[in-house]
């Protein structure tokens, strides 16, 4: 069942990236190499200069202030196209800055749906029991009907058996109808665990 839901959360993912317009992406490549060759051609032209004209900075020699402009111009091209990145693209913010958050969420949760589980099997254990022993006293209660009719000296003590047979029988089916519903209530609960589980490793998929 996991593995068909993640086939559908994969084709899902796949039909949404097709529908994605590229036009964007595009215009994001494009503004980051213009922005990458205006910068690098502009700390070239600088550090050209400073080196010409052989002028220091922070009393450094004249061709290490020239390095010193290109590491900058360096450093500027990269801090600026991280802006870029950073600022029109959701996903890799939330990738960068918030992935450990939602790892975090996607394991606690993944733990809860193995204790709903767990809790789980033990209300059908505790189901299979009862049954077993709803058909152990529906046996003693055939036996005391066939011993009320073979013996009727022993009426009054039969039918006194009969009767607590009988409650405990009622106590048991009540406590099945009370199971059953205690299961369902799980299987919902768990089932909500399993969507959001679904809807974590989708964003983390996402997100890689």
């Amino acid at each position: 069942m996991d593995v068909e839901a993640l086939d559908v959360t994969s084709v899902s993912l796949e039909i949404d990236k097709q529908k994605q317009p590229m036009t964007s992406g595009y215009i994001l490549i494009l503004a980051v190499l213009v922005l990458g060759g205006v910068i690098a051609a502009s700390g070239d032209r600088i550090g050209s200069k400073v080196g010409k004209a052989r002028l220091t900075l922070f009393k450094l020699r004249p061709k290490q202030t020239a390095t010193l402009v290109t590491i900058a111009t360096g450093c500027l091209i990269s801090a600026s196209t991280l802006g870029v990145l950073f600022g029109t693209s959701e996903q890799l913010r939330t990738g960068v800055f918030d992935l450990k958050r939602i790892q975090r969420k996607l394991s606690k949760t993944s733990q809860e749906l193995v204790s709903k589980e767990q809790e789980l099997a033990k209300v059908k254990s505790e189901q299979n029991n009862a049954q077993s022993s709803l058909k152990t006293i529906n046996d003693n209660l055939k036996q005391a009907i066939a011993i009320q009719s073979a013996t009727a000296k022993k009426l009054v003590a039969a039918q006194k058996q009969f009767q607590v047979v009988s409650q405990q029988r009622f106590s048991l089916i009540n406590e099945i109808k009370q199971l059953q519903r205690d299961r369902q209530d799980l299987i919902v609960q768990k089932n909500a665990v399993k969507l959001q589980v679904n809807t974590l490793q989708t964003e983390v998929g996402s997100l890689n």
